[in-house]
């Protein structure tokens, strides 16, 4: 697992490596005669290099009240403001709240609060908001539905605001709270997920559409035409991820779906799946999808006239499944999984004209989660 993760990283290391090295070489410079010196003999140039390294709470404890010299250096900076806040007394955070955070939201440029404490301590920022002017990322976790209104309102005036995740919870007004995000003026990527399985309901089509999303991430209860619903207002999107989440029931359709390239690619995987939609929502975006995979458990006897038939009215259609029981085809998708870290794999031939995605979750379940991007080109 860790040297998968190492792997997964490398990009990220290697950035963070020469970032290191560069800084490195300026602390080196101004030590030529190999002097000893001390931290605070640092300019503030090379101490904001290293500041970057740090998480901003780490920075808050150990200098803001080192001296009147770091603590100008926080309070006056131009430095950007990463904010990641995990479960801390309330004391340490009222005075982290007060002393920082509360006199520089201006300079805040990512925003993650994930713990219900620290999101009820910073209601206050859905009132101020709009001095966030450089806030480019947002992760909120269980947001009171009371508030999430407010808040989206207020995050229209924001025009750095490129990320935003949320997690809603229940009473929410669907319809309100996607007409809001449609409307944030300069959101790229939106990960969205609501507690409550209530459906959208009555979003019209929209016939104008403003929204400049580019990758849309819904967790949700929906089916298929509402899935074409979101689409109407999203005419940007590259990358649409909907992972149908509903009780129970022999009619239930459990998919994971994503459209990527301006709807050129779509890939759906289930254990459960309600194929008359699915050839449905195809045909409707006939003459944009270019490679449609499909992968489905419980079906096999139905499944094969079902590829003929849209294969038919999609000339550039690619249909790929993995055929057999269950657990062959667990098996394939981890093959496929473990070519991303393992080059002994690169010579499986369905591996190698491919990119994959995949979320985060048990080997068990990855039947419903990983699927293939695009071709290689």
């Amino acid at each position: 697992m860790n040297e998968r993760k190492r792997q997964r990283n490398s990009s990220t290391d290697s950035c963070f490596t020469k970032k290191l090295q560069c800084t490195s070489c300026l602390v080196t410079s101004i030590n030529t005669d190999n002097s000893i010196f001390q931290f605070e003999d640092l300019s503030n140039d090379i101490i904001y290099e290293i500041f970057d390294y740090l998480d901003t709470y780490h920075i808050y404890e150990c200098f803001f009240n080192l001296n009147k010299r770091f603590h100008n250096i926080l309070l006056d900076s131009i430095l950007p403001i990463h904010v990641n806040i995990p479960l801390r007394s309330k004391l340490n955070f009222d005075r982290y709240y007060t002393d920082f955070i509360q006199p520089n939201k201006h300079r805040i440029q990512s925003l993650y609060l994930l713990d219900p404490f620290a999101i009820d301590f910073f209601s206050s920022l859905v009132e101020h908001i709009s001095k966030c002017f450089q806030l480019q990322t947002l992760v909120l976790n269980e947001i009171d539905s009371k508030i999430i209104e407010s808040l989206l309102t207020d995050l229209s005036s924001l025009n750095n605001l490129s990320s935003l995740s949320i997690r809603i919870g229940c009473d929410s007004n669907k319809i309100t709270i996607y007409n809001l995000i449609f409307y944030l003026p300069v959101l790229k990527y939106c990960k969205i997920s609501f507690e409550e399985d209530v459906r959208l309901g009555s979003l019209p089509l929209c016939m104008n559409p403003l929204s400049s999303i580019e990758h849309f991430i819904i967790n949700d209860n929906y089916n298929l035409d509402e899935v074409e619903v979101i689409l109407s207002y999203i005419p940007h999107v590259r990358h649409l991820s909907i992972e149908y989440q509903n009780k129970p029931d022999p009619k239930s359709t459990k998919i994971f779906l994503m459209v990527l390239d301006s709807l050129t690619h779509i890939c759906v995987t289930g254990d459960r799946l309600e194929l008359d939609s699915i050839e449905q929502f195809v045909k409707n975006h006939a003459n944009q999808i270019k490679v449609v995979h499909i992968s489905s458990f419980g079906l096999q006897s139905d499944y094969a006239p079902w590829v003929k038939t849209i294969s038919s009215y999609l000339s550039h259609v690619r249909v790929v499944d993995f055929p057999g029981e269950d657990m062959n085809h667990c098996r394939r998708v981890l093959q496929i999984y473990e070519s991303i870290y393992n080059p002994r794999y690169n010579s499986f031939p369905y591996v190698r004209q491919w990119f994959f995605t995949h979320e985060p979750m048990p080997d068990a379940y990855l039947h419903e989660i990983f699927c293939s991007v695009r071709t290689h080109k």
